[in-house]
């Protein structure tokens, strides 16, 4: 959510910125335990698969307790990217992405970073020198997790307290070489731009986060490093169970564990879509991305939309995989029958040298020597030769990550080929979007709030195209009393807009009383009580926040000027310092800081 900037006019001078096992063990305590296991969910019995670890109440074992049983499978996953997509930091010099310790200045930002190892352990560091060559400040973090396979790059996170943080500095494949991470090339955020839940979970097995707080998570967050076994054939407790005491299987299918491969593709897909398919994605009512297990459509707790293609743009293949993969007279023509395992199998992954030929093998799977025209000599010329994907699935730059590349999935005939008409047309009638999750033989409906929260973000990503879509259905909601606090955040925003500032209180505060664990929430409401005048409701509201996020830099940038600007100069000042104490970086609290010193406030 994008909060806009406030400036109260009775306090000018302080300008505010806000933004938006052990495996023995672990089974006997499987065996011992009581649950209610094999009931069927709605989402099985509706697909007419009967996996019946899809049934809520069904828990997650660990990769660990998989691999007792399933040794030779679990060694040759372990040796994939995707086994190993989350690593500890010590792993870098390994890997000989750290050899050495790396000093990086960016002249943009007029900030120094560096990363480095120490007695077992690595660490960040951002730093800034003034004009002597001395040094004004300096934070240091040590690294928790590295989140990324490595075959576009890998980015540090940070753990403060329960929250984790992504690090100013990432490493990228291409270049072999480390440079600011996403999101750092337009400004600086120190150690203070949070990892969600959402982005954790598409690296790792198993993770704690606590889903009513953005960013935060249980002790320790990450249970399980790497996607683990149970993220594509779902939880393991009723298998283990049942093999353990060995019950019959009673059909030809073992159905207390998600078998991909015996799940019609379409569902199958729905596994490798859950991460990688990410253009706009929405969750359903009440539900999270944790939700989605397994033999279930991902469409269940989050809706996967995108809008049409404008044939204009260039396109960027980063997490559109699937629906790449949908536009390509491959899967066209294949009646539902071609999938993502119709060319990848999970467990396997082959060396580079190997990839084009395996990859070429299932080309012919379908097709013959003589389906390709061009001449054999030419192809043979090429680097790696004879290789099907080099022309018809070619690399393309990630638009949205630095120094990546990805390879496009809409399979090409010849590089000119154009779109199908469907690409450019919405599917999901009456709203301009194309559902990519959308499940086949079911009535196509999202609801309002889901949709909306689809426009929110076509919106901030200069799609001003449904921004009379986004006002018509926020203007319906707003007359059927919906009460989703995505809406009620929506509604304050559009009442301050039009002026009516009380409403806009009433909308926001809704939000937060609901027990709103986003920051974002807590800085709109204190800009409508700021506006207003009420600066000791904003200095209780931003209060109340750092008392959920107590790492936000934004809420101790907001607290300090509102207390200095209400007189409260003791409690700003040690605001201030508690603030530059977490974030010695946050130039808008340094700013504030120097302004109180002009005023002659600082002791």
């Amino acid at each position: 959510m994008v909060i806009p900037r406030d400036r109260h006019p009775k306090h000018a001078a302080f300008a505010l910125r806000t933004w938006s096992p052990r495996v023995v063990a672990g089974m006997l305590i499987l065996l011992a335990a009581v649950y209610v296991l094999g009931q069927k969910s709605s989402s099985s019995r509706q697909s007419g698969q009967d996996f019946r670890n899809t049934a809520p109440g069904v828990n997650y074992v660990g990769s660990e307790t998989c691999r007792a049983c399933h040794s030779a499978i679990y060694e040759k996953y372990s040796r994939t990217d995707m086994a190993r997509a989350t690593f500890a930091p010590d792993q870098l010099a390994d890997l000989g992405w750290l050899t050495r310790p790396v000093d990086i200045f960016n002249a943009q930002h007029n900030l120094h970073y560096q990363i480095y190892a120490r007695d077992a352990k690595v660490y960040q560091s951002e730093y800034s020198l003034d004009e002597q060559g001395k040094e004004l400040f300096r934070h240091t973090e040590e690294l928790a997790y590295v989140i990324g396979t490595g075959a576009n790059g890998a980015t540090p996170v940070v753990r403060r307290g329960n929250f984790l943080f992504e690090a100013p500095l990432s490493y990228y494949t291409a270049t072999k070489s480390w440079d600011l991470s996403p999101n750092f090339e337009v400004r600086d955020m120190g150690f203070s731009l949070p990892i969600t839940a959402d982005c954790v979970g598409c690296h790792t097995g198993r993770m704690q986060p606590v889903l009513s707080v953005e960013g935060l998570f249980k002790d320790p967050p990450i249970l399980d490093m790497g996607i683990s076994c149970e993220k594509c054939h779902g939880p393991g407790q009723l298998h283990v169970k049942e093999r353990l005491a060995g019950l019959p299987v009673s059909d030809k299918i073992d159905r207390s564990i998600v078998n991909p491969a015996k799940l019609q593709p379409w569902l199958a897909d729905n596994i490798c879509m859950s991460c990688h398919e990410g253009d706009i994605r929405a969750l359903q009512p009440g539900k999270y991305d944790s939700d989605f297990r397994p033999g279930t459509p991902v469409d269940d707790s989050v809706a996967i939309l995108k809008s049409p293609i404008d044939p204009r743009a260039t396109q960027s293949p980063l997490l559109e995989h699937y629906y790449s993969m949908t536009l390509s007279g491959c899967y066209r023509r294949s009646g539902g029958k071609l999938g993502c395992q119709s060319c990848h199998d999970p467990h396997v992954q082959m060396a580079a040298v190997e990839a084009p030929q395996y990859f070429r093998g299932k080309c012919l799977g379908c097709h013959t020597e003589k389906s390709c025209t061009l001449d054999l000599q030419k192809r043979l010329a090429l680097q790696p030769a004879d290789a099907c994907a080099s022309c018809h699935m070619p690399k393309r730059p990630a638009l949205t990550v630095s120094h990546a590349a990805l390879t496009d999935h809409r399979i090409v005939r010849t590089p000119d080929e154009p779109y199908p008409d469907g690409a450019f047309r919405e599917s999901l009638p009456g709203t301009g979007l194309i559902h990519v999750s959308a499940v086949p033989g079911k009535p196509d409906i999202v609801p309002g709030p889901l949709l909306l929260n689809a426009y929110r973000q076509e919106i901030i990503r200069s799609h001003l195209e449904y921004k009379d879509d986004y006002f018509s259905l926020l203007d319906r909601l707003s007359k059927s009393a919906n009460e989703d606090p995505f809406v009620l955040s929506a509604m304050a925003q559009k009442a301050a807009s039009d002026g009516d500032l009380p409403k806009a209180i009433d909308y926001a505060r809704q939000v937060i009383d609901r027990g709103s664990g986003s920051v974002s929430d807590y800085l709109l409401l204190d800009i409508f009580l700021g506006r207003s005048g009420d600066l000791e409701g904003s200095i209780e509201v931003l209060k109340k926040g750092l008392s959920v996020a107590p790492y936000s830099n934004f809420l101790y940038e907001n607290l300090a000027i509102r207390q200095l600007s209400s007189g409260h100069i003791d409690d700003g000042l040690e605001t201030l310092r508690k603030g530059l104490e977490l974030f010695p970086e946050d130039s808008a609290l340094q700013k504030t800081k120097q302004q109180a010193a002009a005023q002659g406030l600082l002791h």
